[in-house]
């Protein structure tokens, strides 16, 4: 009988430690299907988890959490890491994303060393823009409306502010 307490116990315990780590050892899902439609899928969570980085830490900045020399180390550090990212998907796809949109990738001014800047064209004369700037500085052109309520730079097929997130109606 008292070897019989022990044992019971034992198996609790270890029914108990098995019910704990299930969770951490659950089965490995491989993927199955297309490689390539797989792999653009990847390319594309990475892109925007790239995005809302680099919003994070424009936040953080604007905030005063980060210093200027952080941020612009980090910033570079994500551009450069996006332009990765956007290469591997135009060689995934055979096109290039964002040349519909007038988007150009090229170097920063500051010529930082594999550092790339997003930098839009004006539809009119083709000078590189600033990406929130509401007007050309080269020819004048309004380049987008502003949001009514934080007055950022939107696109006329924009249903949403992308700074604020206010609904935007439509003049159509």
């Amino acid at each position: 009988m008292d070897t019989i307490a022990p044992l019971l116990l034992l198996v609790l315990f270890s029914g108990a430690v098995f019910y704990v780590f299930v969770p951490f050892l659950g089965p490995v899902v491989l993927a199955t299907g297309d490689e390539a439609a797989t792999n653009t899928i990847a390319l594309e969570l990475r892109k925007i988890s790239l995005y809302k980085q680099l919003r994070e830490v424009e936040f953080e900045q604007q905030m005063g959490l980060v210093d200027d020399h952080d941020y612009t180390r980090i910033r570079a550090d994500l551009m450069e890491e996006v332009a990765g990212v956007l290469q591997d998907a135009q060689a995934a796809s055979g096109k290039s994303p964002g040349q519909a949109a007038g988007v150009t990738l090229s170097p920063p001014a500051g010529g930082s060393k594999g550092a790339v800047a997003v930098a839009e064209t004006c539809p009119s004369c083709g000078a590189e823009t600033e990406s929130d700037g509401r007007f050309c500085s080269q020819c004048g052109t309004q380049l987008g409306a502003g949001c009514p309520n934080c007055g950022a730079r939107v696109e006329p097929q924009d249903q949403f502010c992308g700074h604020c997130g206010r609904g935007l109606v439509s003049s159509s």
